[in-house]
């Protein structure tokens, strides 16, 4: 898991030294993930093709998912002590939306994870979709 703890050291400096809103932090943690995978694309091109077969590496990466999930329910917490989120089901918070953005990622990638040619060019398109729906995720749809 070396690559995987290089990431996370990585994201938990940035969150060490953040300041600002927990909105804000989630963006800039987007930005770190979009960096990592495109160093690393292959691995996570062979971490979306595991989901869909169910192969032997499916707990080193359910491994990696629920690092994932405990790293922003530590962030979520965070945000709710401030008041910035409602502090309400926060680790199913955290799950749904780590859940949210590997689906864009997988969604956004799969005629590459079934075809085995990476297509680099949809790298954009996941992080503008992830940002969106991060967007969509902290705001709602809802009128004020």
């Amino acid at each position: 898991m070396r690559l995987t703890d290089e990431y996370r050291e990585e994201e938990e400096k940035m969150v060490a030294v953040h300041v600002g809103t927990t909105y804000e932090l989630i963006m800039k943690i987007l930005e770190l993930r979009d960096a990592f995978v495109r160093k690393y694309y292959m691995l996570h091109m062979n971490e979306n093709l595991e989901w869909i077969k169910g192969l032997s590496m499916q707990d080193f990466f359910q491994c990696l998912h629920d690092r994932d999930v405990k790293a922003l329910f530590e962030i979520l917490e965070i945000g709710a002590e401030k008041g910035e989120i409602d502090g309400e089901h926060l680790y199913d918070t955290a799950e749904i939306y780590v859940e949210l953005m590997k689906s864009l990622s997988l969604m956004c990638n799969i005629s590459d994870i079934i075809s085995g040619i990476p297509n680099q060019d949809r790298f954009d398109e996941v992080l503008q979709k992830q940002k969106l729906a991060t967007k969509l995720f902290f705001n709602g749809i809802n009128k004020k």
